[in-house]
Order: C-alpha cells, then sequence, then structure tokens
C-alpha cells in the first residue's frame, strides 16, 4: 500500500530506551519514531518540519508511535 507523503512540525527528541532512537513530538500531539534523514535533522530540541511517508509495513522494537520514513526537513 502507497500512502502519501504527509508534513508534520514538531520537536526532534532523542530517546535513550532500547540503545537509542529519534522522534518528532509533532505539533498534532502525536510522536512519530523517524527513519531517514542525516545529521542536521539530529539534534535533541532542535525544531523541525519533516515531510515523509507513514511505514505501514515496518513496526519498531521502541513502540514510540508510527514510524516517518523521512524524506525532507527543514529546521529552525
Amino acid at each position: 500500500m502507497t500512502r502519501r507523503s504527509i508534513t508534520l512540525s514538531g520537536t526532534v527528541r532523542h530517546s535513550k530506551l532500547e540503545g537509542g532512537f529519534w522522534t518528532l513530538a509533532a505539533d498534532d500531539g502525536r510522536t512519530y519514531q523517524l527513519d531517514g534523514g542525516d545529521g542536521g535533522l539530529y539534534h535533541d530540541g532542535q525544531r523541525a518540519r519533516v515531510t515523509g511517508r507513514i511505514a505501514a509495513d515496518a513496526a519498531g522494537i521502541a513502540m514510540s508511535g508510527d514510524i516517518l520514513r523521512v524524506e525532507s526537513y527543514e529546521v529552525g
């Protein structure tokens, strides 16, 4: 199933659980586990606008929300 891209704004957060992972605490009140992107996105506490697709075919061990496969982002 192909899902269309969505764009979310929020705060990038790092969790140390399960060896560490990154999330986006989105302004819509939900949390998304981030997959992809590069080092410019991954700074704890940084505001970002992220475009990506929800990974309907994947489940993370972190159980921190839907997995968002990053296609592009803007920080600041």
